[in-house]
């Protein structure tokens, strides 16, 4: 171990999501300051910008000019939750494997000895995993994440992030369910306050071992 020294800049930074592109929309003008980095969640391309608040307002105008649209947050939170694509602190954090959240092909195979290889490798040799990230349909907003879901009386695993859904499903959310109560379809069900919350599963999230 080196002896090191961190400094926290975050505060001078500005992070931008660029989402939901036409293709005439890529790639972007040049003019753009900062670093622009591409993910790529299924068939899904998106953006992440990182600039100093000096750039920002600059990049921001040429955005504006190349008629792309600034968004509410919450606006971005529907387009992820129901395409599956998995954040911090929600579904990814040290709570969580990489294999439950469905990075499978995230992860190098022929990498030399890292921190947690061996556990990744063995969960993935023996398909010894204990829950899985998936899509959830509600009729109801569960109570203050994260909340249990239950199948029955046995508790199933946990919402991570909820929002509101389109046309039947009034909420659509992402949570890891145990192996023993997945199954598209599956009926589970969360509380918020004193009130039942239906849960359905639905398709599970990234590649699946």
């Amino acid at each position: 171990m080196e002896d090191i020294k961190t400094t926290d800049v975050s505060a001078g930074y500005l992070e931008s999501v660029l989402y939901n592109l036409e293709p005439e929309s890529r790639p972007f003008d040049p003019q753009l300051s900062g670093h622009l980095l591409a993910e790529l969640w299924g068939t899904e391309v998106f953006f992440r910008m990182v600039c100093d608040f000096e750039s920002s307002s600059g990049n921001v105008r040429e955005l504006q000019e190349s008629d792309i649209a600034e968004q509410q947050v919450d606006s971005f939170e529907k387009f992820r939750i129901s395409r599956g694509i998995p954040a911090f602190p929600g579904e990814l954090s040290a709570a969580y494997n990489p294999l439950e959240a469905g990075l499978h092909d995230l992860i190098s195979w022929t990498k030399g000895c890292y921190v947690g290889q061996e556990v990744i490798a063995r969960l993935d040799t023996y398909k010894k995993m204990e829950r899985r990230l998936v899509r959830l349909a509600m009729d109801g907003m569960p109570g203050q994440l994260p909340t249990p879901l239950f199948d029955g009386s046995a508790e199933a695993g946990v919402p991570t992030s909820v929002t509101t859904g389109d046309g039947e499903d009034a909420f659509v959310g992402l949570g890891y369910v145990k192996v023993g109560h997945l199954g598209k379809g599956r009926a589970l069900s969360s509380r918020s306050g004193t009130q039942s919350v239906k849960v359905m599963v639905m398709n599970g999230v990234g590649k699946q071992i």
